[in-house]
Protein backbone atom coordinates (compact mmCIF):
# COMPACT_ATOMS: atom_id res chain seq x y z
CA UNK A 1 0.00 0.00 0.00
CA UNK A 2 1.12 3.27 -1.10
CA UNK A 3 -0.08 6.52 0.45
CA UNK A 4 1.35 9.92 -0.04
CA UNK A 5 -0.13 13.28 -0.20
CA UNK A 6 0.61 16.27 -2.61
CA UNK A 7 -0.42 20.29 -2.05
CA UNK A 8 -1.96 21.72 -4.97
CA UNK A 9 -2.45 26.06 -5.04
CA UNK A 10 -5.40 26.68 -2.98
CA UNK A 11 -8.64 27.53 -4.80
CA UNK A 12 -10.43 30.23 -2.04
CA UNK A 13 -8.66 32.38 0.62
CA UNK A 14 -9.38 29.42 3.73
CA UNK A 15 -8.97 26.63 2.02
CA UNK A 16 -6.22 24.24 1.09
CA UNK A 17 -6.19 21.14 -1.34
CA UNK A 18 -5.05 18.22 -0.41
CA UNK A 19 -4.75 14.71 -2.86
CA UNK A 20 -4.26 11.55 -1.15
CA UNK A 21 -3.62 8.28 -3.17
CA UNK A 22 -4.08 4.63 -2.42
CA UNK A 23 -2.43 2.18 -4.92
CA UNK A 24 -3.30 -1.36 -4.72
CA UNK A 25 -2.95 -4.33 -6.86
CA UNK A 26 -5.36 -7.18 -7.01
CA UNK A 27 -4.57 -10.30 -9.16
CA UNK A 28 -1.48 -7.80 -11.28
CA UNK A 29 -4.61 -5.85 -12.17
CA UNK A 30 -3.73 -2.08 -10.83
CA UNK A 31 -6.50 -0.34 -9.12
CA UNK A 32 -5.94 3.68 -7.91
CA UNK A 33 -8.12 5.59 -6.09
CA UNK A 34 -8.03 9.21 -5.80
CA UNK A 35 -9.22 11.81 -3.05
CA UNK A 36 -9.12 15.03 -3.52
CA UNK A 37 -10.66 17.60 -1.12
CA UNK A 38 -10.59 20.62 0.98
CA UNK A 39 -9.64 20.68 4.50
CA UNK A 40 -11.75 23.33 5.29
CA UNK A 41 -12.93 22.24 8.99
CA UNK A 42 -16.29 22.67 8.05
CA UNK A 43 -16.17 18.87 6.64
CA UNK A 44 -12.98 17.94 8.38
CA UNK A 45 -14.90 16.20 11.92
CA UNK A 46 -17.54 14.08 9.25
CA UNK A 47 -16.58 14.15 5.76
CA UNK A 48 -12.58 13.53 6.47
CA UNK A 49 -13.13 10.69 9.30
CA UNK A 50 -15.18 9.14 6.22
CA UNK A 51 -12.40 9.66 3.97
CA UNK A 52 -9.92 7.95 6.75
CA UNK A 53 -12.38 5.12 6.60
CA UNK A 54 -12.50 4.30 3.47
CA UNK A 55 -8.59 4.24 3.23
CA UNK A 56 -8.62 1.66 5.84
CA UNK A 57 -10.97 -0.21 4.19
CA UNK A 58 -9.46 -0.79 1.33
CA UNK A 59 -6.48 -1.69 3.27
CA UNK A 60 -8.23 -4.65 5.37
CA UNK A 61 -9.59 -5.45 1.83
CA UNK A 62 -6.30 -6.17 0.14
CA UNK A 63 -4.61 -7.77 3.56
CA UNK A 64 -6.96 -11.07 3.72
CA UNK A 65 -8.31 -10.88 0.00
CA UNK A 66 -6.36 -13.82 -0.49
CA UNK A 67 -8.87 -15.89 1.99
CA UNK A 68 -12.26 -14.55 0.32
CA UNK A 69 -14.39 -16.17 -2.05
CA UNK A 70 -14.65 -15.25 -5.65
CA UNK A 71 -18.24 -14.00 -5.11
CA UNK A 72 -17.03 -11.92 -1.96
CA UNK A 73 -13.98 -10.34 -4.26
CA UNK A 74 -16.16 -9.39 -6.74
CA UNK A 75 -18.36 -7.60 -4.65
CA UNK A 76 -15.76 -5.77 -3.03
CA UNK A 77 -14.46 -4.52 -5.79
CA UNK A 78 -17.44 -3.14 -7.21
CA UNK A 79 -18.05 -1.26 -3.53
CA UNK A 80 -15.08 0.08 -3.86
CA UNK A 81 -15.39 1.64 -7.78
CA UNK A 82 -18.17 3.02 -6.36
CA UNK A 83 -16.10 4.66 -3.51
CA UNK A 84 -13.59 6.02 -5.98
CA UNK A 85 -16.94 7.68 -7.88
CA UNK A 86 -18.24 8.86 -4.55
CA UNK A 87 -15.44 10.18 -3.86
CA UNK A 88 -14.96 12.47 -6.42
CA UNK A 89 -18.83 13.57 -6.49
CA UNK A 90 -19.80 16.99 -5.33
CA UNK A 91 -20.39 18.04 -1.76
CA UNK A 92 -24.47 16.91 -1.80
CA UNK A 93 -23.37 13.22 -2.43
CA UNK A 94 -20.88 12.84 0.35
CA UNK A 95 -24.20 11.95 2.44
CA UNK A 96 -24.39 9.20 -0.32
CA UNK A 97 -20.78 7.96 0.28
CA UNK A 98 -21.60 7.80 4.28
CA UNK A 99 -24.81 5.41 3.37
CA UNK A 100 -22.92 3.09 0.82
CA UNK A 101 -20.15 2.66 3.69
CA UNK A 102 -22.90 1.73 5.99
CA UNK A 103 -24.82 0.01 3.63
CA UNK A 104 -21.85 -2.74 3.00
CA UNK A 105 -19.54 -2.78 6.27
CA UNK A 106 -20.36 -6.63 6.52
CA UNK A 107 -18.10 -6.39 3.35
CA UNK A 108 -15.61 -4.60 4.40
CA UNK A 109 -15.14 -5.65 7.88
CA UNK A 110 -11.30 -6.56 7.62
CA UNK A 111 -9.05 -8.86 9.95
CA UNK A 112 -7.51 -7.54 12.55
CA UNK A 113 -4.23 -8.89 11.56
CA UNK A 114 -5.07 -6.08 8.09
CA UNK A 115 -5.81 -3.47 10.97
CA UNK A 116 -1.96 -3.96 12.14
CA UNK A 117 -0.44 -3.66 9.25
CA UNK A 118 -2.15 -0.59 8.32
CA UNK A 119 -1.33 1.18 11.41
CA UNK A 120 2.47 0.05 10.30
CA UNK A 121 2.18 1.81 6.60
CA UNK A 122 0.63 4.74 8.16
CA UNK A 123 3.59 5.43 10.62
CA UNK A 124 5.77 4.42 7.85
CA UNK A 125 4.06 7.13 5.72
CA UNK A 126 3.80 9.84 8.93
CA UNK A 127 7.73 9.44 9.14
CA UNK A 128 8.47 9.68 5.82
CA UNK A 129 6.52 13.02 5.66
CA UNK A 130 7.29 14.74 8.89
CA UNK A 131 9.60 16.84 7.66
CA UNK A 132 7.48 18.46 4.92
CA UNK A 133 5.57 21.39 6.80
CA UNK A 134 2.76 21.16 4.00
CA UNK A 135 1.45 17.66 4.85
CA UNK A 136 -1.61 17.78 7.42
CA UNK A 137 0.24 15.06 10.33
CA UNK A 138 -2.98 15.26 11.98
CA UNK A 139 -4.30 12.65 9.32
CA UNK A 140 -2.09 10.22 9.38
CA UNK A 141 -1.24 10.30 12.98
CA UNK A 142 -2.01 6.81 14.14
CA UNK A 143 -3.37 8.88 17.72
CA UNK A 144 -6.34 10.95 15.73
CA UNK A 145 -7.80 7.49 14.73
CA UNK A 146 -8.14 6.12 18.00
CA UNK A 147 -5.76 3.52 18.89
CA UNK A 148 -5.68 1.18 21.52
CA UNK A 149 -3.24 -1.72 22.46
CA UNK A 150 -4.10 -4.71 21.54
CA UNK A 151 -2.72 -8.80 22.51
CA UNK A 152 -3.32 -11.62 20.56
CA UNK A 153 -5.23 -12.40 17.39
CA UNK A 154 -2.12 -12.69 15.77
CA UNK A 155 -0.71 -9.09 17.23
CA UNK A 156 2.61 -8.50 18.98
CA UNK A 157 2.62 -7.23 22.61
CA UNK A 158 3.40 -3.57 21.48
CA UNK A 159 1.40 -3.43 18.34
CA UNK A 160 -1.89 -1.30 18.08
CA UNK A 161 -4.49 -0.82 15.36
CA UNK A 162 -6.75 1.85 14.72
CA UNK A 163 -10.37 2.02 15.43
CA UNK A 164 -13.04 4.23 15.97
CA UNK A 165 -15.41 5.88 13.14
CA UNK A 166 -18.31 7.74 14.47
CA UNK A 167 -21.63 6.07 13.59
CA UNK A 168 -20.08 3.00 12.33
CA UNK A 169 -21.10 -0.24 13.78
CA UNK A 170 -18.21 -2.45 12.35
CA UNK A 171 -15.62 -0.07 13.56
CA UNK A 172 -17.66 -0.15 16.62
CA UNK A 173 -17.36 -4.37 16.88
CA UNK A 174 -13.50 -4.14 15.93
CA UNK A 175 -13.10 -1.38 18.92
CA UNK A 176 -15.36 -3.70 21.11
CA UNK A 177 -12.36 -6.97 20.23
CA UNK A 178 -9.47 -4.23 21.05
CA UNK A 179 -10.93 -3.29 24.60
CA UNK A 180 -11.53 -7.40 25.17
CA UNK A 181 -7.68 -8.05 23.83
CA UNK A 182 -6.41 -5.02 25.90
CA UNK A 183 -8.04 -6.61 29.73
CA UNK A 184 -7.87 -3.63 30.81
CA UNK A 185 -10.83 -1.88 32.74
CA UNK A 186 -11.63 1.37 30.41
CA UNK A 187 -12.19 4.38 32.99
CA UNK A 188 -15.82 6.20 33.33
CA UNK A 189 -15.78 9.48 31.36
CA UNK A 190 -18.19 12.19 32.88
CA UNK A 191 -19.03 15.21 30.23
CA UNK A 192 -20.60 18.21 31.84
CA UNK A 193 -22.28 20.79 29.07
CA UNK A 194 -23.17 24.04 30.31
CA UNK A 195 -25.37 26.05 27.87
CA UNK A 196 -27.50 29.17 28.29
CA UNK A 197 -28.92 30.02 24.49
CA UNK A 198 -26.48 27.85 21.92
CA UNK A 199 -29.59 25.78 20.79
CA UNK A 200 -27.39 26.45 16.90
CA UNK A 201 -24.58 25.16 18.49
CA UNK A 202 -25.41 22.50 20.96
CA UNK A 203 -26.79 19.75 18.84
CA UNK A 204 -22.99 19.52 17.36
CA UNK A 205 -21.82 19.38 20.91
CA UNK A 206 -23.58 16.76 21.70
CA UNK A 207 -23.22 14.70 18.16
CA UNK A 208 -20.05 14.98 19.24
CA UNK A 209 -19.83 13.34 22.67
CA UNK A 210 -22.28 10.06 21.48
CA UNK A 211 -20.20 9.84 18.38
CA UNK A 212 -17.12 8.95 20.04
CA UNK A 213 -18.73 5.57 20.94
CA UNK A 214 -17.42 5.36 24.10
CA UNK A 215 -18.69 2.87 25.97
CA UNK A 216 -18.25 3.78 29.59
CA UNK A 217 -19.24 7.77 29.39
CA UNK A 218 -21.80 9.79 31.56
CA UNK A 219 -23.30 12.95 30.52
CA UNK A 220 -24.50 15.89 32.26
CA UNK A 221 -25.99 18.85 30.49
CA UNK A 222 -26.93 21.77 32.72
CA UNK A 223 -28.62 24.53 30.80
CA UNK A 224 -29.38 27.88 32.08
CA UNK A 225 -33.00 28.74 31.33
CA UNK A 226 -32.86 29.15 27.94
CA UNK A 227 -35.53 30.76 25.37
CA UNK A 228 -34.30 29.44 22.30
CA UNK A 229 -34.58 25.78 20.97
CA UNK A 230 -31.82 24.16 23.33
CA UNK A 231 -34.32 22.25 25.45
CA UNK A 232 -35.91 20.84 22.42
CA UNK A 233 -32.46 19.95 21.07
CA UNK A 234 -31.63 18.21 25.11
CA UNK A 235 -34.82 16.18 24.91
CA UNK A 236 -33.80 14.39 21.95
CA UNK A 237 -30.98 13.09 24.13
CA UNK A 238 -32.54 12.28 26.83
CA UNK A 239 -31.72 8.57 26.11
CA UNK A 240 -28.10 8.99 26.66
CA UNK A 241 -27.91 12.17 29.01
CA UNK A 242 -27.54 10.67 32.65
CA UNK A 243 -28.25 13.92 34.03
CA UNK A 244 -30.16 17.56 33.11
CA UNK A 245 -31.40 20.37 34.03
CA UNK A 246 -32.73 23.87 32.32
CA UNK A 247 -32.59 26.71 35.16
CA UNK A 248 -31.29 29.76 36.22
CA UNK A 249 -27.80 29.68 37.35
CA UNK A 250 -25.29 32.20 39.26
CA UNK A 251 -22.63 31.79 35.79
CA UNK A 252 -20.92 29.47 33.66
CA UNK A 253 -18.61 28.28 36.54
CA UNK A 254 -21.37 27.82 39.02
CA UNK A 255 -23.44 25.73 36.34
CA UNK A 256 -20.52 23.59 35.73
CA UNK A 257 -19.66 22.70 39.52
CA UNK A 258 -23.02 22.17 39.74
CA UNK A 259 -22.80 19.34 36.94
CA UNK A 260 -19.22 18.18 38.36
CA UNK A 261 -21.06 17.69 41.74
CA UNK A 262 -23.36 15.24 40.66
CA UNK A 263 -20.95 13.59 38.36
CA UNK A 264 -19.47 9.93 39.28
CA UNK A 265 -16.44 9.58 36.59
CA UNK A 266 -12.85 9.07 37.25
CA UNK A 267 -12.14 11.43 34.84
CA UNK A 268 -14.25 14.40 34.37
CA UNK A 269 -14.78 17.34 32.12
CA UNK A 270 -16.80 20.05 30.65
CA UNK A 271 -17.16 21.41 27.02
CA UNK A 272 -18.93 24.43 25.94
CA UNK A 273 -22.08 24.11 24.08
CA UNK A 274 -20.14 26.04 21.26
CA UNK A 275 -16.88 23.59 21.37
CA UNK A 276 -17.02 20.13 20.15
CA UNK A 277 -14.56 17.06 20.24
CA UNK A 278 -13.09 15.06 17.73
CA UNK A 279 -13.49 11.50 16.93
CA UNK A 280 -11.09 9.53 18.88
CA UNK A 281 -11.10 12.12 22.02
CA UNK A 282 -12.02 9.77 24.54
CA UNK A 283 -9.89 6.70 23.61
CA UNK A 284 -6.79 8.69 23.64
CA UNK A 285 -7.39 10.23 27.33
CA UNK A 286 -8.65 6.60 28.45
CA UNK A 287 -5.27 5.25 27.11
CA UNK A 288 -3.23 8.25 28.72
CA UNK A 289 -5.17 7.63 32.51
CA UNK A 290 -4.22 3.94 32.12
CA UNK A 291 -0.95 4.55 31.44
CA UNK A 292 -0.72 7.54 34.17
CA UNK A 293 -3.21 7.39 36.66
CA UNK A 294 -1.08 9.74 38.84
CA UNK A 295 -1.76 12.52 36.77
CA UNK A 296 -3.62 15.80 37.59
CA UNK A 297 -5.51 16.13 34.18
CA UNK A 298 -4.89 15.01 30.74
CA UNK A 299 -4.58 17.82 28.20
CA UNK A 300 -4.25 17.54 24.24
CA UNK A 301 -3.97 19.31 21.09
CA UNK A 302 -7.00 20.55 19.68
CA UNK A 303 -8.41 23.31 16.20
CA UNK A 304 -9.28 26.77 16.38
CA UNK A 305 -11.99 27.15 14.16
CA UNK A 306 -14.56 30.03 13.38
CA UNK A 307 -18.20 30.60 13.90
CA UNK A 308 -18.85 28.31 11.23
CA UNK A 309 -16.85 25.55 12.39
CA UNK A 310 -14.16 26.46 9.48
CA UNK A 311 -10.25 25.63 10.70
CA UNK A 312 -8.39 28.49 11.50
CA UNK A 313 -5.36 26.23 12.48
CA UNK A 314 -3.79 24.24 15.20
CA UNK A 315 -3.65 25.05 18.57
CA UNK A 316 -0.25 23.75 19.58
CA UNK A 317 2.63 25.21 17.29
CA UNK A 318 4.06 22.33 15.48
CA UNK A 319 1.60 19.35 17.23
CA UNK A 320 4.30 20.25 20.17
CA UNK A 321 1.62 19.30 23.41
CA UNK A 322 4.04 20.10 26.63
CA UNK A 323 3.50 21.17 29.81
CA UNK A 324 5.42 24.03 31.84
CA UNK A 325 3.77 25.21 35.26
CA UNK A 326 6.08 28.02 35.72
CA UNK A 327 5.16 29.38 32.15
CA UNK A 328 1.96 28.85 32.89
CA UNK A 329 1.73 31.02 35.73
CA UNK A 330 3.86 33.94 34.00
CA UNK A 331 3.15 33.58 30.90
CA UNK A 332 0.27 32.82 28.65
CA UNK A 333 -2.81 29.77 29.38
CA UNK A 334 -1.38 27.77 26.58
CA UNK A 335 -4.14 24.91 27.77
CA UNK A 336 -7.02 24.22 25.56
CA UNK A 337 -9.92 23.90 27.57
CA UNK A 338 -12.39 21.66 25.30
CA UNK A 339 -9.27 18.96 25.17
CA UNK A 340 -8.41 19.15 29.06
CA UNK A 341 -9.91 16.25 31.29
CA UNK A 342 -9.71 16.00 35.24
CA UNK A 343 -8.57 13.17 37.04
CA UNK A 344 -11.48 12.85 39.83
CA UNK A 345 -8.62 11.86 42.70
CA UNK A 346 -6.85 15.56 42.20
CA UNK A 347 -10.36 16.94 41.65
CA UNK A 348 -11.38 16.56 44.85
CA UNK A 349 -8.01 17.40 46.46
CA UNK A 350 -7.73 20.94 44.15
CA UNK A 351 -11.42 21.68 44.30
CA UNK A 352 -14.08 22.78 41.36
CA UNK A 353 -13.85 25.99 39.51
CA UNK A 354 -13.83 29.07 41.38
CA UNK A 355 -17.31 30.58 40.98
CA UNK A 356 -16.45 34.14 41.11
CA UNK A 357 -14.20 33.74 38.09
CA UNK A 358 -15.45 34.64 34.85
CA UNK A 359 -12.75 34.56 32.16
CA UNK A 360 -9.77 32.23 33.87
CA UNK A 361 -11.50 29.61 35.95
CA UNK A 362 -9.86 27.08 33.70
CA UNK A 363 -6.47 29.22 34.20
CA UNK A 364 -6.58 28.92 37.73
CA UNK A 365 -8.00 25.70 37.89
CA UNK A 366 -4.90 24.36 36.17
CA UNK A 367 -2.28 26.04 37.95
CA UNK A 368 -4.18 24.27 40.97
CA UNK A 369 -4.15 21.13 39.98
CA UNK A 370 -0.93 20.99 38.51
CA UNK A 371 0.34 22.67 41.92
CA UNK A 372 -0.64 18.56 43.42
CA UNK A 373 1.02 16.83 40.74
CA UNK A 374 2.29 17.47 37.10
CA UNK A 375 -0.64 16.49 34.17
CA UNK A 376 0.15 14.50 31.11
CA UNK A 377 0.16 15.82 27.41
CA UNK A 378 -1.32 14.00 25.19
CA UNK A 379 0.03 13.97 21.36
CA UNK A 380 -3.77 13.10 19.91
CA UNK A 381 -6.07 16.16 18.62
CA UNK A 382 -8.88 16.17 20.78
CA UNK A 383 -11.39 18.85 20.31
CA UNK A 384 -12.52 22.25 18.49
CA UNK A 385 -12.51 25.55 20.36
CA UNK A 386 -14.98 28.00 18.37
CA UNK A 387 -13.23 31.10 18.48
CA UNK A 388 -15.80 34.32 16.98
CA UNK A 389 -17.20 37.95 18.28
CA UNK A 390 -19.53 36.87 20.81
CA UNK A 391 -17.84 34.71 22.95
CA UNK A 392 -17.38 35.43 26.60
CA UNK A 393 -13.29 35.67 25.75
CA UNK A 394 -13.90 37.66 22.61
CA UNK A 395 -15.93 40.30 24.64
CA UNK A 396 -14.01 40.22 27.77
CA UNK A 397 -11.98 43.35 26.63
CA UNK A 398 -10.15 44.37 29.87
CA UNK A 399 -12.20 43.12 32.49
CA UNK A 400 -10.84 40.08 31.41
CA UNK A 401 -7.38 41.04 31.40
CA UNK A 402 -7.87 42.72 35.24
CA UNK A 403 -9.25 38.99 36.00
CA UNK A 404 -6.59 37.03 34.84
CA UNK A 405 -4.00 39.69 36.27
CA UNK A 406 -5.36 39.13 39.78
CA UNK A 407 -5.17 35.05 39.02
CA UNK A 408 -1.84 35.48 37.87
CA UNK A 409 -0.61 37.85 41.32
CA UNK A 410 -2.05 34.83 43.40
CA UNK A 411 0.41 32.75 42.32
CA UNK A 412 3.62 34.86 41.15
CA UNK A 413 3.44 37.34 43.58
CA UNK A 414 3.69 39.98 40.80
CA UNK A 415 1.19 42.61 40.31
CA UNK A 416 2.02 42.14 36.34
CA UNK A 417 3.68 39.24 34.89
CA UNK A 418 4.76 39.17 31.08
CA UNK A 419 1.92 37.10 30.71
CA UNK A 420 -0.60 39.74 31.78
CA UNK A 421 0.95 42.63 30.39
CA UNK A 422 0.63 40.64 26.70
CA UNK A 423 -2.84 39.63 27.51
CA UNK A 424 -3.30 44.04 27.99
CA UNK A 425 -1.61 45.00 24.87
CA UNK A 426 -2.98 42.54 22.64
CA UNK A 427 -6.79 44.01 24.06
CA UNK A 428 -5.13 47.33 23.96
CA UNK A 429 -3.88 46.89 20.37
CA UNK A 430 -7.35 45.84 19.08
CA UNK A 431 -8.42 49.28 20.64
CA UNK A 432 -5.59 51.11 18.87
CA UNK A 433 -6.30 49.47 15.63
CA UNK A 434 -10.34 49.95 15.79
CA UNK A 435 -9.82 54.19 16.87
CA UNK A 436 -6.83 55.51 14.28
CA UNK A 437 -9.11 58.96 15.20
CA UNK A 438 -7.33 59.12 18.33
CA UNK A 439 -4.48 56.45 17.84
CA UNK A 440 -2.01 57.49 14.89
CA UNK A 441 -0.06 54.83 13.06
CA UNK A 442 2.86 56.04 14.86
CA UNK A 443 1.58 55.29 17.69
CA UNK A 444 0.31 51.95 16.96
CA UNK A 445 3.62 50.80 15.72
CA UNK A 446 5.08 51.52 19.28
CA UNK A 447 2.41 49.26 21.13
CA UNK A 448 3.50 46.43 18.79
CA UNK A 449 7.21 46.87 19.48
CA UNK A 450 6.82 47.04 23.53
CA UNK A 451 4.28 44.38 22.66
CA UNK A 452 6.89 42.57 20.82
CA UNK A 453 9.65 43.24 23.54
CA UNK A 454 7.60 42.33 26.67
CA UNK A 455 6.57 38.80 24.92
CA UNK A 456 10.75 37.62 24.41
CA UNK A 457 10.90 38.30 28.20
CA UNK A 458 8.51 35.36 28.65
CA UNK A 459 11.67 32.98 27.53
CA UNK A 460 13.08 33.57 30.67
CA UNK A 461 9.84 31.76 31.94
CA UNK A 462 10.48 28.62 29.24
CA UNK A 463 7.74 30.08 27.16
CA UNK A 464 8.04 31.18 23.10
CA UNK A 465 6.88 34.62 22.53
CA UNK A 466 3.33 33.44 21.67
CA UNK A 467 3.26 31.47 25.11
CA UNK A 468 3.97 28.14 24.08
CA UNK A 469 6.61 25.81 26.30
CA UNK A 470 9.38 25.43 24.94
CA UNK A 471 10.18 21.78 26.77
CA UNK A 472 10.51 18.99 24.72
CA UNK A 473 8.59 16.81 27.27
CA UNK A 474 6.97 17.43 30.74
CA UNK A 475 9.03 18.33 33.40
CA UNK A 476 8.14 15.95 36.64
CA UNK A 477 9.04 17.40 39.62
CA UNK A 478 10.11 20.93 38.37
CA UNK A 479 6.75 21.21 37.36
CA UNK A 480 5.22 20.97 40.98
CA UNK A 481 8.14 24.11 42.36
Amino acid sequence: IDLYTSTAQATSEDHASRVWEVSVSLKGEPLSVTLEFSVGFHFKYIYDQVLLKALKELSCYVQKQWQASEADRAARLKVIEQLGEKLEASESDRVALVELIQAHEKIFTGSLLGLLRYRRAIKKSMNTQRKNDAFPRQWADPQKLGVFTAEGKGAKEDESFAVSVPGASASQEIKDMSMKASGEKLPLISIVVPSFNQGRFLREALDSIFRQNYPHLEVIVMDGGSTDQSVDIIRKYEEGVALWVSEPDEGQSHAINKGFERSSGEIVAWINADDFYLPGAFEAIARAYQENPAASFYFGDGWRVDEDGRSKGGFFPDHHVCFDRIGLIFGLNYILQPATFINRNYFSKAGFLNPSLRYGMDTDLWIRLSGITPPEPVSAFLAASREYGVTKTSKGSFERVEELRRIAQDYSGLSMTPGTMCYFLDTFHRLVSDREDVYPKSFKRQVEIFWGETAKLMSNFGCRTDGFPMLSEPQGEKDKQ
